[in-house]
C-alpha cells in the first residue's frame, strides 16, 4: 500500500500542474508574435496601396523629397503622391509639381502664391517653397505642370528611393507574400501546439485522478462494489430470511 500524497499520483499530479503552467507562455508569446506580424503585415499592405495601387490607379505617382525648400511640413525623406489636376482646378495655396524644363523629367514640387490667365487664356503659376525667401524665377506654363500634392507620408521616400521603378514592383508583392505566409504558419502551428498541450494537460490530470483513486479507480462499479469491506460474496446474493416469529 502506497501512502496518500506519495509514489506515482504524486509525480502525476505534479507534472500535470507543470505542464499547464508552461503552455500558457507559450501561448501568450505565440499570441504576440503573430499579432506582430499580422500587424507588420497590414502595414506592408497598406503602404503597397497608398504607394503603388492608388498612384496607378489614380494616374499620379509617388515622388521624395530631396531638399529642405519645403520644410519644415515637407523635410527631406517625405513621400508625396501627387495626382493629375486639371489646370481650372489649380489654385493659391496648392503645391504644385512642374518640370523644371519643359519635357525634362526632373521636377519640382512648390506651393502656388500667384495665379495669373492672360488675355490669349493661357494660365501661368508663380510657385516659391515654403523655406525659401524668394519665389521660383520663372513662371510655370500649364506644359510643365505634372500635378497638385494629393497626400505625404513621412520618411517613407528614403524607402522609396531605395527600392524605385520596376524593383518595387516586385520586392512589395514579395514581402507581403512572405509575411502573409509567416502569418498562417503562426496561426497554424499555434492551434496545433495549443491541441497537444490540453491532450497532455488532460492525460495527466486523468492519471492523476486514477492513481489518487487506489486500485480500484480503473475498477467497474459492480466490482468496486462486490469488494466492499465488510460484506461476504454470499451476504451479497442470499435471500433475506424472515424471522418465523414475525412471520405471525
Amino acid at each position: 500500500m502506497r501512502p496518500a500524497g506519495t509514489g506515482f499520483g504524486s509525480r502525476a499530479a505534479g507534472r500535470g500542474s507543470g505542464e499547464i503552467g508552461i503552455p500558457k507562455e507559450k501561448g501568450l508569446l505565440q499570441y504576440l508574435g503573430l499579432a506582430l506580424s499580422g500587424a507588420f503585415l497590414v502595414l506592408v499592405l497598406a503602404v503597397a496601396v497608398l504607394v503603388i495601387a492608388l498612384p496607378l490607379i489614380s494616374g499620379g505617382a509617388a515622388l521624395t523629397v530631396l531638399t529642405n525648400s519645403m520644410a519644415p511640413k515637407f523635410p527631406p525623406g517625405t513621400l508625396i503622391i501627387i495626382k493629375p489636376t486639371p489646370i481650372a482646378d489649380i489654385r493659391v495655396g496648392d503645391v504644385l509639381t512642374y518640370q523644371i524644363t519643359s519635357g525634362d523629367p526632373a521636377v519640382i514640387s512648390h506651393r502656388v502664391i500667384t495665379r495669373s490667365v492672360s488675355l490669349e487664356g493661357e494660365t501661368t503659376f508663380i510657385t516659391k517653397g515654403d523655406n525659401n525667401d524668394l519665389a521660383d524665377p520663372k513662371p510655370i506654363s500649364e506644359l510643365r505642370v505634372k500635378g497638385t500634392l494629393w497626400y505625404a507620408i513621412p520618411y517613407l521616400g528614403f524607402v522609396n528611393n531605395a527600392v524605385n521603378g520596376e524593383a518595387r514592383l516586385l520586392v512589395t508583392p514579395i514581402i507581403a507574400g512572405l509575411l502573409f505566409a509567416y502569418a498562417v504558419y503562426t496561426v497554424i502551428s499555434s492551434i496545433a501546439g495549443r491541441r497537444k498541450k490540453l491532450a497532455a494537460a488532460a492525460a495527466a490530470a486523468a492519471a492523476a485522478a486514477a492513481d489518487a483513486g487506489g486500485p480500484d479507480a480503473q475498477l467497474p462499479a459492480a466490482l468496486v462494489e462486490a469488494r466492499a469491506p465488510g460484506r461476504s460474496s454470499s451476504e451479497q446474493h442470499e435471500p433475506e430470511q424472515l424471522d418465523p416469529d414475525l412471520s405471525h
